[in-house]
């Protein structure tokens, strides 16, 4: 009889130590409440009868570093429900998170891993209309809804629709609305085809682009309603030539027949020695904003 007390004793104490110093557990582990910036990490801790604290570690790579404050106290030998929100988050990025528990015998749980992907919704750029054609200027207009990310609005543009060389970062914005932008093309060449882009885009999101094209109008003798009367001496010219005007001249610009700008300036008397021989277009602007063009022939 007394054996069997002894044995039953014996069990009791086993248990009681198992049950009194047992590790603590880590269960029902989930993530949810993901947005762009923030996410909540839960799960339950059962102390196993023993003072407990968790412990929370998020990283952009499974290697971890440092941690929230800790959770808890846990008590008890049930699972008592936690969670821990985690903020400042990079949208759209793939993150590790570790869960530990701690009694107070520095007993560790089993640690959790896992991961997840923070959300955010790319920029949407809408009502891209190209207006004010000119013959070496134009203007794009078009709207972006950044879903509240901080995001860069960039136009790009060129000769070629797969080669677009020139980029404009115009703004670094987060809206929630679709917002007016406005960029303005200048210093183009006459009747070229030009090819852009236009949207935004976050350091991991970027949103739809619109493309489309646009045509500069051909230099001629009739492109403004108002002219600055003015004449080229000599003309032909080999070295130089001369404009006389009776106004002040604000900028002169030189074209190729093909529509190339070959030569600027802002004087009545111009070197034209370095250019090759040929037929050429003289754009002059005055004070009073007027503007004409007249053929000069290079011999």
């Amino acid at each position: 009889m007394k054996t069997k007390l002894h044995k039953l004793f014996f069990s009791l104490f086993l248990t009681f130590c198992i049950q009194g110093f047992s590790a603590p557990i880590i269960s029902n582990v989930s993530v949810s409440n993901i947005t762009a910036n923030s996410a909540r990490i839960n799960f339950s801790v059962n102390a196993q009868n023993s003072t407990t604290y968790a412990f929370v570690q998020i990283n952009t790579t499974p290697t971890m570093s440092g941690s929230y404050p800790p959770n808890g106290p846990f008590n008890g030998t049930t699972p008592v429900a936690s969670f821990q929100d985690v903020t400042n988050l990079i949208p759209n990025t793939l993150y590790y998170y570790a869960i530990d528990a701690y009694d107070a015998s520095s007993q560790a749980a089993v640690t959790i891993t896992g991961s997840f992907t923070s959300g955010g919704t790319p920029p949407s750029t809408t009502n891209a209309v190209v207006s004010n054609i000119t013959t070496t200027s134009a203007q794009i207009d078009f709207q972006v809804n950044t879903f509240g990310i901080q995001s860069q609005i960039e136009v790009a543009y060129g000769l070629s629709a797969t080669f677009l060389n020139t980029f404009n970062y115009i703004a670094n914005t987060a809206t929630n609305t679709p917002t007016p932008f406005t960029f303005n093309f200048t210093n183009l060449t006459p009747n070229t085809t030009y090819y852009y882009s236009v949207g935004g885009y976050s350091n991991t999101l970027v949103g739809n682009r619109i493309l489309g094209s646009f045509t500069t109008s051909a230099l001629g003798l009739t492109d403004n309603e108002q002219k600055a009367k003015f004449n080229l001496y000599p003309n032909p010219a080999s070295d130089n030539f001369t404009i006389e005007i009776d106004s002040n001249i604000k900028s002169v610009e030189i074209y190729s027949t093909q529509g190339q700008k070959v030569l600027t300036s802002n004087s009545k008397d111009i070197n034209v020695s370095n250019l090759s021989k040929g037929i050429y277009l003289v754009q002059i602007e005055d004070e009073n904003n007027n503007r004409s063009t007249q053929k000069l022939i290079v011999k």
